[in-house]
């Protein structure tokens, strides 16, 4: 659903006559030709980012303005900075989404780590398919023109 909403957004953006650009994250990772780069991006992406991003959002942040009293701006301020902290447009929306429902799996456990987890799971799909974008997509095309 968010790779979805993520074509949709790039998709809007070129019909607005503006190229979309890719995270910078995506540029690092296309651009990383070595194991050792990939295996030291990846460690980053898949563990350090979920942990470091959830403890400050899902963690601090969110709890914070919520408990000074403002529990909508709470979900939407922390869920909209962390969409905008990935420095891009086509992303912003899905990742703000994204976000939103990190908080209400947070909210619903009362533990950090199932925000964490998922955080991971998600960088973990999108990292593999980032790896392997030109078979899936050598992969679908075969699919669809069969």
């Amino acid at each position: 659903m968010i790779l979805a909403l993520n074509d949709l957004c790039a998709s809007l953006i070129k019909a607005l006559g503006t190229e979309p650009s890719q995270q910078p994250a995506i540029k690092v990772l296309e651009s990383s030709v070595t194991p050792g780069q990939r295996i030291c991006f990846g460690t980053a992406a898949l563990f350090l980012a979920p942990l470091a991003e959830e403890s400050l959002f899902r963690g601090i942040l969110y709890p914070f303005v919520k408990q000074i009293g403002y529990p909508r701006l709470a979900l939407w301020g922390s869920s909209i900075l962390f969409g905008a902290i990935h420095l891009s447009l086509v992303a912003f929306v899905p990742l703000t989404l994204f976000a939103v429902v990190l908080v209400l799996v947070y909210e619903k456990t009362d533990k950090l780590i199932a925000p964490i987890l998922m955080h991971f799971l998600f960088n973990l799909v999108n990292f593999f398919a980032a790896i392997f974008a030109p078979e899936l997509n050598n992969f679908l095309h075969d699919v669809l023109h069969r």
